[in-house]
């Protein structure tokens, strides 16, 4: 081979080397670095979107906070999960659940039970249950316990809408994770000419309560204090109360009759002074879950059980005789170590710890003692 053929040779051989070179470089490194700098951008265009998207929830989450930070206690709202006491007694898991379950029944059903009894339904007629809930359990994640838990009962009770109207907004003004599902009014006996006339209707409903898994602990159904306590009901507060004189069930009330028709009227058997002088003041105390004090009422001329007041969802009462007449109609106003101040009619109240309600309502508190007290007076109290 001559000089000039193996020169051509080696260009030749340098060309094919540089040219597969290049070809090998392409397919095996500029190809996969391309797709894979393709994806790079892809996937860093994917995440930016995605933390705008986190970005913006959590703006909102956090305005709506900003406006109703209520929601962040949704924890303390819940029925309680598990009970500090049972966890103590080093039962097993099981164990504790089924009794602190049994527990939390008990207590939300006396709890249903004295909301019914405090707006006056009809003695016998008050039925409290527990019920099956016809909806799907919560999702459930493998190795992990459900988000929440639900229970559902049911009340029944007679009592006119006026009952009713006490009974919702006390159970509407607890601090709770329930809610009414399903609710029946009828009138409770149409057959019955005086029950209908009189209004008197059967009430039906039924009660969703949540258990969060990752809610609060505690002993007690209800949460000891909030900071913000939930808002529920209409603001300005309004007097649900007139619902009684529009009844959807019977109409406005009817015209007073001429004194011809009209038929003689039942008065009460006793006198006002004779039932207000034996119900007493029997306690103020200090409610440390709370922080609130409450004050007790006795009637020592029924017996039975002691009222329990305070500013919360026990702010109203009414006093009855024995044919349970209305003798007083208050509300609570104020409550702490020294006094219970109450209004009445649009005058208000005080009483220590051991007067009775007569003769304590024979004095009414001057603008003067009110505003001593820090109590701004309810001007359109006599209206209501």
């Amino acid at each position: 081979m001559t000089r000039r053929e193996k020169l051509l040779a080696m260009s030749l051989l340098g060309v094919l080397l540089i040219f597969g070179g290049g070809i090998l470089f392409h397919l095996f490194i500029y190809e996969p670095m391309s797709e894979v700098r393709a994806q790079l951008d892809n996937e860093r265009s994917e995440l930016l979107k995605k933390q705008n998207e986190l970005a913006s929830e959590q703006q909102q989450i956090a305005s709506i906070i900003k406006i109703n930070p209520r929601l962040t206690q949704w924890a303390q709202l819940s029925l309680p999960p598990k009970d500090p006491v049972l966890k103590q007694a080093k039962l097993p898991p099981e164990e504790q659940k089924r009794k602190h379950l049994a527990n939390l029944r008990v207590g939300y059903e006396g709890y249903l039970s004295n909301l019914m009894e405090e707006a006056r339904f009809q003695r016998g007629t008050i039925k409290v249950e527990v019920r099956q809930s016809n909806r799907a359990p919560a999702p459930t994640v493998k190795g992990k316990e459900p988000p929440y838990e639900q229970l559902t009962f049911g009340v029944v009770g007679e009592g006119t809408m006026e009952n009713v109207a006490k009974m919702m907004r006390a159970f509407h003004k607890t601090p709770l994770l329930h809610h009414i599902r399903t609710m029946t009014l009828a009138l409770a006996n149409e057959k019955n000419a005086k029950t209908a006339s009189d209004g008197l209707l059967k009430m039906d409903l039924t009660i969703d309560a949540l258990i969060m898994t990752s809610g609060e602990e505690r002993s007690k159904l209800q949460p000891a204090k909030l900071a913000y306590p939930p808002k529920v009901l209409a603001e300005p507060e309004r007097n649900y109360l007139v619902l009684n004189k529009v009844n959807m069930f019977t109409g406005l009330k009817a015209p007073a009759r001429t004194e011809e028709e009209a038929p003689t009227p039942t008065r009460p058997t006793e006198d006002k002074i004779d039932v207000l002088r034996f119900v007493k003041l029997t306690g103020l105390t200090l409610d440390p879950d709370r922080n609130r004090w409450e004050a007790t009422l006795y009637d020592q001329a029924k017996g039975g059980r002691e009222k329990t007041l305070n500013t919360g969802s026990r702010d109203e009462f009414t006093i009855v005789d024995k044919d349970d007449n209305p003798m007083l109609e208050a509300k609570v106003v104020k409550v702490d170590e020294e006094y219970l101040i109450i209004q009445s009619e649009g005058k208000y109240y005080r009483l220590q710890c051991g007067d009775f309600l007569y003769p304590a309502i024979r004095k009414p508190l001057s603008k003067s003692e009110l505003a001593r007290l820090g109590i701004t007076p309810d001007t359109s109290a006599k209206d209501k």
